[in-house]
């Protein structure tokens, strides 16, 4: 079945599709230069496997799911970070240019988070082609999660292919995920790190990169052993290891949210889907964005392995 058009909003099309069969996602001979966009790098090989760039609103909602405001509670606090620069009075008349973090107390409707579905997408072999493929879905139990792949699909290419258990994998070797980017290991003075992990900074929006540029070099100065940012819909997140601790700690441009403390090991960290990560819990420790979180950060980083 071949889907050529913006969006679908359901699966009204799939009326020949029975609850309960295989279904797969595919796109035959797709463009390089639109995969380079959706995350693949310049050198491709069958097994390559991303969660898709963020480029619109499928995309997004497939990366980063989505908030549901519920305007008929409560509003509830939440705390905003910010870098406020002023003129401190050091004696004798004169003054001097003081940065610091102030957190202010806002007021929001309460909003509940619906976790991404976060389906990659792989580089595979198919009938002599190179093809682009989602993972196998259950048509009936998986409908929203075969909706979502439909459209990131469309949002990228205008067009896609739908199979009914027809494609048996073709992926020769293991599944090589391309969501993080180890950056060389060693000590780096900030000045030098803050070089290697642009790509992650330059995502913040307006005054937040001031905020975000302290919180890494906060954590920089405890000395990680190495620095991974993240690819594709993982762009936005980086992640510091301090592998003698068995702690990774897990960032976003995203500000007046959360810093995440990860102590399962950095290989099988580095193997799970963005929505396997959320489900599963696995961070120790949840760091709230706020006026405490510099001294939350020593307590847990500090500490000896």
């Amino acid at each position: 079945m071949i889907i050529s058009q913006k969006r679908i909003n359901g699966v009204s099309k799939f009326k020949n599709i029975n609850k309960g069969q295989k279904v797969r996602v595919i796109l035959r001979k797709p463009e390089d230069k639109i995969l380079e966009s959706i995350g693949f790098g310049k050198e491709k090989s069958f097994g390559d496997t991303i969660l898709p760039n963020v480029i619109g609103p499928a995309s997004r909602l497939n990366a980063e799911g989505k908030f549901i405001t519920h305007k008929d509670k409560e509003k509830e606090d939440y705390t905003v970070m910010r870098e406020w620069t002023y003129q401190q009075f050091c004696g004798r008349g004169e003054t001097r240019e003081v940065t610091d973090s102030v957190c202010d107390t806002r007021k929001r409707y309460q909003r509940t988070l619906i976790p991404p579905k976060a389906v990659e997408l792989t580089i595979e072999e198919f009938e002599g082609d190179m093809v682009l493929v989602a993972p196998e879905l259950t048509f009936g139990s998986d409908n929203e999660a075969i909706i979502i792949t439909v459209n990131v699909i469309l949002e990228y290419f205008g067009f896609c292919e739908v199979l009914i258990d027809g494609m048996k994998s073709a992926i020769k070797g293991e599944i090589k995920r391309l969501n993080w980017d180890i950056l060389p290991k060693g000590d780096y003075p900030w000045d030098v790190q803050k070089q290697r992990i642009e790509p992650f900074l330059k995502k913040a929006k307006g005054n937040n990169r001031k905020v975000i540029d302290k919180r890494q070099e906060t954590i920089n100065s405890y000395q990680p052993d190495f620095t991974a940012i993240g690819s594709g819909g993982f762009s936005g997140y980086l992640i510091h290891g301090f592998t003698n601790k068995s702690l990774y700690v897990l960032e976003s441009v995203q500000v007046n949210n959360a810093t995440y403390i990860l102590s399962k090991d950095w290989k099988e960290i580095s193997k799970l889907t963005k929505a396997e990560i959320i489900r599963d819990s696995l961070h120790e420790h949840r760091v709230i964005h706020n006026k405490d979180w510099y001294m939350a950060m020593s307590k847990y980083l500090k500490r000896e392995s």
